[in-house]
């Protein structure tokens, strides 16, 4: 490395998952800010159960977004616990957004991918800040898998999108 950080991370093979609120811009802007964070709190807590229900870890929050990940030297069956919990989400997410239509309130809509593969994890940072994360294109992939459903379908409350490798329930 061409800084002063103490190189602390290793390659392995791990399953991440990537998680983002479609359309929340909209409607961020159409509520009041402690409204917004207790939808996305609550939001947050069923997809943080269903992770943790397939034994996964939670690396980090991003605005509307999660990242998950399952490791191989924890979890042998990293990818397909990984594909249960986006499949959870999933009917988590449809079970939310029809309750939220019953009661007259917008319903969310979530994307969801799924990639297996080899990643960088450790801490990673800068000299003064590092976060235990995972990195490389593993986490890209699943990032724009998430991304990439908004195109197959914006309308629908839940879609899920993994790469073939990826395990299946």
């Amino acid at each position: 490395c061409a800084s002063d950080m103490v190189v602390d991370h290793d390659t392995r093979e791990w399953t991440d998952l990537s998680t983002v609120i479609g359309g929340s811009t909209a409607l961020a802007e159409h509520m009041p800010a402690d409204q917004a964070s207790c939808v996305l709190n609550a939001h947050f807590a069923g997809l943080v159960a269903c992770v943790e229900e397939e034994f996964g870890m939670i690396d980090k929050f991003m605005g509307d977004g999660m990242m998950a990940f399952w490791a191989e030297h924890d979890v042998p069956d990293h990818a397909d616990r990984a594909v249960r919990a986006a499949l959870a989400i999933k009917r988590h997410a449809e079970a939310c957004a029809a309750q939220s239509r019953q009661s007259g309130e917008p319903a969310l809509r979530i994307r969801i991918g799924v990639h297996s593969g080899s990643v960088i994890v450790g801490n990673l940072g800068a000299p003064d800040r590092v976060n235990y994360t995972i990195g490389c294109d593993t986490v890209n992939v699943a990032s724009r898998l998430e991304l990439f459903g908004s195109h197959i379908n914006a309308s629908a409350d839940s879609i899920v999108l993994a790469i073939a490798r990826t395990g299946a329930p």
